[in-house]
């Protein structure tokens, strides 16, 4: 039987989330300008990832997009170069 590096890559994240898990359940206090929370450690974790994985596809958008329309737009038709006026 032949395993896919893509199956054997996702299991081995799986395994390692689960590590991360089970190491991480005990409570901590989180202070977040006037408000103290009580959240477990790793939904802390997973809470982080989320804003910076939303944080990422954000800011990372609108050069991704251009660059897309540009590349679409450049094997459509020759960019018409603009004079200088020095």
């Amino acid at each position: 039987m032949r395993v896919r590096l893509r199956t054997v890559v996702i299991v081995v994240i799986l395994l390692l989330f689960l590590v991360v898990v089970a190491q991480n359940v005990e409570t901590v206090s989180v202070k977040l300008l006037l408000w103290d929370f009580v959240m477990s450690r790793i939904v802390l974790l997973v809470l982080s990832l989320a804003v910076g994985i939303v944080l990422g596809v954000l800011l990372g958008r609108p050069w991704n997009r251009r660059s897309r329309r540009d590349r679409s737009e450049g094997s459509k038709q020759e960019y018409a170069r603009i004079p200088d006026d020095d």
